[in-house]
């Protein structure tokens, strides 16, 4: 008897175990699969993608209200974080009782039979978009709560803006609300969380506390603004890196400060060097940024822990004082060395970029950065032939550029005397080929 029940449970299993194997390769969804009441049951892969990126395009094309303090707001789901299509969501579709073990894919399959899976509920919403929109409505709202701030005046000079208690936006609340508002069918207006006689978070004695009263040093780099899609990349980093809080013995980190460099953030196409040549690259001008950065910090007592050169000269700054960044490979890390916390605030208009560093005037410092050309390095010269030049005849296309060795110092001053000389780094450039096209 015992035999013949071990018998029938083997063949059982193997049974399920052929069963499931054959149904997660049948490229179809499992029963009482939805989205937004249409139903998916048992549809092809192909059939569910269909009707998953037409649903979720239709959606996005929708206006959600929010509404607070009185005002309302309209916007499109897409704005508010919905995804632009379905992709995502299809791959979460085509997962359902295929992951996990066999007796969790079973589990699934068998509670389908009763229970729906609405998949609108699995909607994953842009955290960036969300964020930026709520921000834009607490900012026109009218709440009445006010943070402590530090302002910077067309002088360069800093101050606080005083707290205030008073009614605030509970992003935080407000954010958990609108997720489900945009994952629902329904086109009800979306009441905000609003926060009554709410304290402020950041209070005028915290930020009082930090000394920071004045400016330690500054830096300024040029760039055309003819090169429409290279200053809008400048201006958008500088918009994020602006009023950047350093705690006192801590690390910046210029990515972490700016962020990834995307389409979806609002970064354009535009001139890099890479691998020793110019081409176009995502965000280009974010290293005229972070170079800018760098300048302000060296003429600071800060301690730089991580930067690397352009592998040319660039043309906005000395040999030596630039900074390449690029996501995921190359940052700008620097140590805040004072005793107190600094602010870095950045401004770009008018093809200026002004990075400043500000915090406790007691200990500002009077910095120089030199650099010292310890070699040139000659550039070589590529003939090439093109038929379509007259004999005898020639033209310069690349007129080449020399690349350099150097060193760069920081110079400690007391009473306009030299008393202190720090080396920093010691850079090489490679030059640049010149090319000559000739007719044959």
């Amino acid at each position: 008897m015992i035999c013949i029940l071990l018998a029938v449970l083997l063949s059982l299993f193997a049974f399920i175990s052929v069963r499931d194997f054959c149904w997660q390769r049948s490229e179809r969804l499992p029963l009482r699969v939805t989205l937004y009441g249409e139903d998916l049951s048992n549809n092809s892969f192909e059939q569910a993608k269909r009707t998953i990126y037409r649903l979720v395009e239709d959606k996005g094309d929708d206006v959600v209200t929010v509404t607070g303090e009185g005002r309302s707001f309209d916007f499109f789901r897409r704005d508010l974080g919905y995804p632009l299509d379905g992709a995502r969501l299809f791959l979460e579709a085509k997962s359902l009782g295929r992951e996990g073990g066999l007796f969790h894919r079973l589990a699934f399959r068998f509670s389908a039979l009763w229970r729906e899976t609405p998949l609108e509920d699995r909607i994953a919403v842009d955290e960036i978009k969300l964020g930026r929109a709520l921000r834009a409505v607490s900012a026109d709202l009218g709440t009445t709560a006010r943070d402590a701030a530090f302002v910077i005046d067309g002088e360069g000079q800093i101050s606080v803006s005083p707290s205030r208690r008073g009614s605030r936006l509970d992003t935080a609340a407000s954010a958990n609300g609108l997720r489900a508002a945009l994952r629902a069918a329904s086109d009800a207006p979306f009441p905000l969380v609003i926060e009554e006689n709410a304290e402020p978070k950041v209070t005028t004695a915290e930020l009082k506390a930090m000394k920071i009263d004045g400016l330690l040093a500054s830096f300024t780099t040029y760039y055309s603004e003819d090169a429409a899609n290279r200053a809008r990349n400048i201006t958008l980093a500088a918009s994020y890196l602006d009023m950047t809080l350093i705690p006192a013995g801590e690390t910046f980190s210029f990515n972490r400060a700016v962020g990834r460099r995307s389409r979806e953030r609002g970064f354009l196409d535009a001139a890099i060097i890479e691998n020793g040549a110019f081409t176009d690259g995502l965000g280009g001008g974010v290293c005229q940024v972070s170079t800018t950065v760098y300048g302000a910090a060296l003429r600071t007592k800060m301690e730089i822990r991580r930067r690397r050169p352009h592998s040319l000269v660039s043309a906005y700054v000395e040999p030596g004082q630039d900074a390449m960044v690029s996501w995921g490979t190359s940052d700008l890390v620097f140590l805040n060395t004072y005793k107190t916390p600094v602010l870095l605030h950045a401004a770009a208009e008018g093809g200026s970029l002004t990075v400043s560093v500000y915090g406790d005037s007691a200990e500002r410092a009077d910095i120089s950065v030199v650099t010292e050309i310890l070699g040139k390095i000659p550039f070589e010269i590529e003939n090439v032939a093109d038929p379509a030049l007259p004999q005898g005849a020639r033209y310069t296309r690349s007129p080449g550029k020399e690349g350099l060795e150097c060193a760069v110092y920081r110079v400690y001053r007391e009473n306009g005397a030299a008393v202190r000389r720090e080396f920093v780094s010691r850079d090489t450039y490679l030059a640049q080929k010149r090319v000559v096209v000739f007719g044959p």
